[in-house]
């Protein structure tokens, strides 16, 4: 899990049901505003939880991970696949990126985050593919400004990583001129390939 905003992790209930599961649950520590991976979980699934109907056919371990950004945790390690995770800067809101590392193969997701923590760009550097959150346009103030990297900035973080290639996910306009306009500015800071996602794609990576 990234974040606790709703629409970045009220499907996890759903995506369960009905079937249960064996996970590893891996997500942000908590703050005063938003709970922690663990909080959250058992708010759900345990005994008086939203979901505790799901109780019994669940079986999960939880890693919370620290959001400040300083220093990278280690998700799952198992042969040739890693999965790691840094805090990433959402305003005040505790948030996770994640990267994918299988062989020769890498994978990073921004999850949402201003852009503004160096150590992510480290954290994703030489990354084969890098999935990024464009919910900010260039012009963006304010609250949209704090929490979401301008499109420049996506382009910018890129270069500086040399991400081998950019996909591009969780865009917040559904005015087509205004995305046109985003992946321009994109472009002009970040010379790579780029694919526009859309829900249910899949990306051959191989």
């Amino acid at each position: 899990m990234s974040h606790f905003h709703p629409d970045h992790s009220a499907d996890l209930p759903a995506i369960l049901w009905p079937a249960g599961a064996e996970f590893s649950l891996a997500g942000p520590e908590g703050s005063e505003l938003f709970p922690s991976v663990a909080s959250w979980a058992r708010s759900l699934f345990e005994a008086g939880g939203a979901f505790a109907v799901l109780e019994d056919r669940l079986e999960y371990s939880l890693l919370e991970v620290e959001a400040d950004g300083a220093r990278v945790t280690t998700i799952w390690g198992n042969g040739e696949l890693g999965v790691t995770g840094i805090g990433v800067p959402h305003g005040d809101v505790p948030t996770i990126g994640y990267r994918v590392d299988y062989g020769e193969l890498s994978v990073a997701f921004s999850s949402d985050q201003n852009g503004s923590n160096e150590t992510f760009v480290e954290f994703v550097k030489d990354v084969d593919y890098l999935v990024i959150h464009m919910a900010g346009n260039e012009n963006s103030t304010g609250v949209i400004a704090s929490l979401h990297a301008k499109p420049s900035v996506w382009g910018q973080m890129a270069t500086a990583s040399n991400a081998g290639h950019v996909i591009v996910s969780h865009i917040a306009t559904s005015d087509q001129n205004q995305l046109d306009e985003n992946l321009s500015i994109l472009a002009a800071n970040y010379g790579g390939p780029v694919t526009v996602a859309s829900d249910l794609m899949c990306v051959d990576v191989r």
